[in-house]
């Protein structure tokens, strides 16, 4: 099935920002989109596309003071499946994972984690062993 993706992000700034994103397909989709998955802004601005250390694509641009449109809007085909779970697979503790997936752990200083501190205390309470926490909130999220 081929599904239109894409998004239209407006933002109204006083004085000139960078920004960095994190808005394309991820690169092991690549081979499926149909048409170009490429950032635009208006008023017209210059991109930087690179890599970040996850190999996923980013882009840095300086906003201007005003206001700043960044859109795209492209195709992928894609099988319509959902994607394969692991609902048996064991969850494990921090202290235990191997040292080369740790990196893939840490927050970002710019994600807004406060804003779902409680939804997530109610999810997971104080037992970190509850294997099933983890999906009952993920599924809260995405049901809301």
């Amino acid at each position: 099935m081929l599904i239109r993706l894409g998004y239209d992000i407006q933002f109204d700034v006083t004085g000139e920002v960078p920004i960095v994103t994190l808005l394309n397909v991820h690169p092991s989709r690549e081979k499926d989109l149909r048409e170009a998955d490429e950032l635009s802004s208006d008023p017209l601005v210059a991109i930087e596309n690179y890599s970040d250390t996850f190999g996923n694509h980013a882009c840095r641009l300086l906003a201007p003071a005003g206001k700043i449109r960044l859109q795209n809007s492209t195709l992928i085909e894609d099988s319509g499946l959902p994607d394969i779970e692991g609902p048996d697979a064991p969850e494990v503790r921090v202290d235990q994972l191997p040292p080369d997936v740790l990196p893939f752990l840490m927050n970002s200083r710019y994600c807004e984690w406060i804003c779902y501190r409680a939804r997530l205390l109610s999810c997971f309470g104080m037992r970190q062993e509850d294997g099933a926490g983890f999906r009952r909130c993920a599924s809260g999220f995405t049901a809301e």
